[in-house]
């Protein structure tokens, strides 16, 4: 019952992980490759094991797909419950009607990019799920033992789905810290106690991690190596890819490029003097006659049979060290020089991306199926602007409700920290926060339906409430 709707091409590494260390006692998505061991976080892993377990291998993914399909409802739920407890909050003031959280709830339901990630086996529905879910419990009123440390268990789930959920952690901290009812205790307990009970609850279940590396490979990682253990991502393209990244947003045109071409001409502008341009053509060329992992971008020679021994020979040819360290200097070279422009060129470009994607049909697909593709896509991208832009102008108008304020502190480092540090920005990488803004976004259609709404003549809104969630 395999179907490859159930799958993308990051789900053989959490199937793998589970499969190899159930059947194998390794816990590893590549056997062939030692940081593979670290390279998945074992929470998605373990969740697609239960169902491999109980469903069989011929139906896992089936049943994944139906488990994240339960997971995808409770999101709508969740949205729903944020937004009718921000409300409940900003009082009758705001003006917002009681239809606003049911709104909320449907903008999530039908969001066509949380749907489409549900029949996948991948962490983004899961991902999703545990985000909601934690902002959920985090703006609830109680203020007890229990509270502070299902906030360290929600983090700590959502870290070990997705590493980067990890943010939730400081976030977490940081609302505590500026919504803290005065005096500055609860039950007995000071704000300082309380943050140790979410850091401890986190930390106890995040030391499991290292703790684990260490004693089956001796070595101190705490999250996961640069390559995490893909022999498609090792040094060589890692180190082109940070280069070009520098200058532009479009690293896959470039890196196809370098393998399927000796000769590369890459913009004259990005060099220093003629001597940079030398040496990174000559890396180009190392990086497609013997980069590792643009190995994996290109064919593979017919003489060389898959696993045999010419393919091992060739492999241990590979000049992966003399391309990273050419590349890693023109780096350096580069954001001497254009330090503004490198902090500023390619981010600008990504947050425009981010805001405003769009995409464009397929070449190779018949005219009439181009151009209807091209409008769904293009409405679809419209949609979800105008549902991210509506969030953040959500975050603005009720800024001075302080349960709004984890959902900006996630949001804004998530924006930032793909399109200004990672750089190479996939939208999935977005997804938690778009759907964390969608809470805001039911608030300002709310505000924008009451301002609209006609009232006696004379009369004034009064000024959005400062309640504390």
């Amino acid at each position: 019952m395999q179907s490859e709707i159930f799958f993308n091409g990051d789900s053989k590494s959490f199937i793998w992980a589970f499969r190899n260390w159930w059947h194998l006692g390794r816990y590893t998505f590549d056997l062939q490759q030692p940081d593979a061991a670290f390279g998945r976080l074992p929470g998605y892993p373990l969740f697609y094991g239960v169902h491999y377990l109980l469903a069989g291998r011929a139906w896992a993914g089936l049943a994944v797909a139906c488990t994240q399909a339960v997971f995808d409802s409770c999101s709508a739920l969740l949205v729903f419950g944020s937004v009718r407890r921000l409300v409940m909050l900003l009082g009758p003031a705001a003006g917002l009607g009681a239809w606003v959280p049911y709104a909320g709830g449907l903008l999530y339901a039908t969001y066509p990019f949380t749907i489409v990630w549900v029949p996948i086996v991948g962490t983004e529905t899961m991902a999703t799920f545990l985000t909601l879910a934690w902002l959920g419990w985090l703006l609830r009123p109680a203020r007890t033992t229990g509270y502070f440390v299902g906030l360290g268990l929600w983090v700590a789930a959502a870290f070990y789905v997705r590493e980067y959920l990890g943010v939730l952690l400081p976030v977490t901290c940081a609302y505590l810290l500026a919504s803290w009812p005065a005096p500055a205790s609860v039950a007995g307990r000071g704000r300082v106690a309380a943050l140790l009970l979410v850091c401890g609850t986190f930390g106890v279940l995040y030391v499991l991690w290292p703790v684990r590396n260490y004693a089956v490979a001796h070595r101190l990682v705490l999250l996961k190596p640069l390559t995490a253990g893909y022999a498609n991502l090792n040094v060589d393209i890692v180190s082109f890819r940070n280069w070009v990244l520098c200058w532009s947003p479009d690293e896959e045109t470039w890196l196809d490029a370098v393998a399927t071409s000796r000769n590369v001409a890459f913009p004259a502008e990005v060099f220093a003097t003629a001597q940079e341009a030398r040496q990174a053509h000559r890396a180009a060329q190392l990086a497609h006659d013997c980069g590792s992992s643009f190995a994996y971008r290109q064919i593979r020679p017919p003489h060389i049979a898959p696993g045999g021994a010419a393919e091992a020979k060739a492999w241990q040819q590979r000049c992966d060290a003399e391309i990273e360290a050419t590349f890693v200097r023109l780096k350096a070279s580069y954001v001497a020089r254009h330090p503004v422009r490198y902090w500023l060129g390619v981010p600008a470009q990504n947050l425009a991306k981010a805001f405003f994607k769009a995409t464009k049909a397929t070449k190779n697909e018949q005219p009439g199926t181009r151009i209807a593709k091209a409008l769904l896509t293009r409405g679809l991208f419209a949609w979800r602007s105008l549902l991210v832009v509506l969030g953040f102008a959500g975050l603005l108008r009720y800024h001075r409700q302080r349960g709004t304020w984890p959902v900006a502190f996630f949001v804004g480092f998530m924006y930032l920290f793909m399109c200004v540090l990672v750089r190479k920005l996939e939208m999935r990488y977005l997804l938690q926060a778009d759907a964390l803004l969608l809470v805001p976004a039911a608030l300002m259609l709310g505000g924008v339906a009451n301002w609209l709404r006609p009232r006696p003549q004379g009369t004034r809104n009064r000024q959005v409430g400062e309640g504390v969630a």
